[in-house]
């Protein structure tokens, strides 16, 4: 086996230029002595670079190899639990995360189980190695334990509410399990009760977008509760809640009131005295810019993951790019 070729195929790849790195092992492997794990190592990289069925190929020739140890079985399972995975054929990369938990117990298999049974849908199997996970890495997954429940729900037909007070005493802040709830009770008219669970909602801050205050405001005009609405939004303002939407929307109900000042102060004050935001910066903008330059300042992306720092134009539950719940904030 070549060393150069070896270091230059792991530099390569050290700098995430997988297209070289994968001419670099390629070369390896036209030796008939190139080690086993060299081919493994090449079935990744070939993940990596987007070339799922080539990585799947190369690694499932190897399956049944007798000359493999147990560790590089291991590896090897582990390369097509991920290979499938990516391919989003989630049967396939359960199969084999089936065989790699049958010689290892290690945790984190436990937590592809999680995902993979997820994704099929198969909500109990997904709570249950989710449990396991947790346990094996004394961890807390409340959070996502709760929005397994949550996902199960949503899913079932006939709907089964112990399913959404099960997944609230996983984790109280479940947003769309708490805006399943304000729906419940508002739809038994009971004037107290919805006011009750609105000031629940406003305690949680799990608020996120100007809809979901319109979807509020609607829901309180119907009922003629309006002004307990308006009320509530402008006494989150005065508290300086650090979350935006509420000065965003205060800002709203002032223009409509015909008080622009009034709405400017709102805004200037919370970024002099909370914080800087898109989402206010935004608002600030249609104020005070002619109509034709409004798009062309504007702050495109008002959203960030905490978790992985990606940029959005809108809310997400989940992230799309790291899939972590619930990290989404203004940006």
């Amino acid at each position: 086996m070549d060393l150069a070729n070896l270091i230059k195929a792991n530099l390569y790849l050290l700098e995430g230029n997988y297209g070289l790195s994968i001419e670099e092992f390629k070369k390896l492997v036209i030796s008939d002595n190139a080690p086993k794990e060299i081919y493994i190592l090449l079935g990744s990289v070939l993940r990596k670079n987007g070339e799922y069925e080539k990585a799947i190929h190369i690694h499932e020739s190897l399956v049944g190899d007798k000359t493999l140890t147990n560790k590089l079985n291991k590896i090897l399972y582990f390369e097509l639990v991920k290979d499938y995975k990516e391919l989003q054929e989630y049967k396939k990369s359960l199969y084999y995360a089936q065989k790699l938990l049958d010689i290892d117990k290690s945790p984190i298999i436990y937590k592809y189980f999680y995902e993979l049974n997820l994704s099929l849908k198969n909500f109990d199997d997904a709570f249950k190695y989710l449990l396991k996970y947790q346990k094996g890495n004394k961890s807390d997954f409340s959070k996502e334990l709760s929005y397994i429940l949550y996902e199960k729900y949503v899913f079932l037909e006939k709907k089964d509410d112990s399913l959404i007070k099960k997944a609230l005493k996983f984790y109280p802040n479940n947003r769309p399990v708490n805006l399943i709830l304000f729906d419940q009770v508002y739809a038994t008219g009971k004037k107290s009760k919805i006011s009750d669970a609105f000031e629940d909602l406003l305690k949680k801050d799990i608020i996120k977008t100007e809809k979901d205050l319109k979807k509020f405001e609607n829901d309180f005009f119907a009922i003629g509760l309006y002004k307990d609405f308006e009320s509530a939004v402008f006494k989150k303002v005065a508290q300086s809640s650090a979350n935006p939407i509420y000065a965003v929307y205060s800002s709203n109900l002032f223009i409509k009131k015909n008080n622009p000042e009034k709405a400017n102060e709102v805004l200037v004050n919370y970024l002099n005295n909370i914080g800087e935001k898109n989402i206010v910066k935004n608002k600030i903008l249609t104020l005070q810019l002619p109509e034709g330059l409004k798009s062309k300042f504007k702050f495109s992306d008002i959203y960030v993951c905490s978790v992985c720092g990606t940029d959005f134009d809108k809310y997400y539950e989940y992230c799309p790019n790291c899939k972590s719940i619930e990290t989404i904030d203004f940006k």
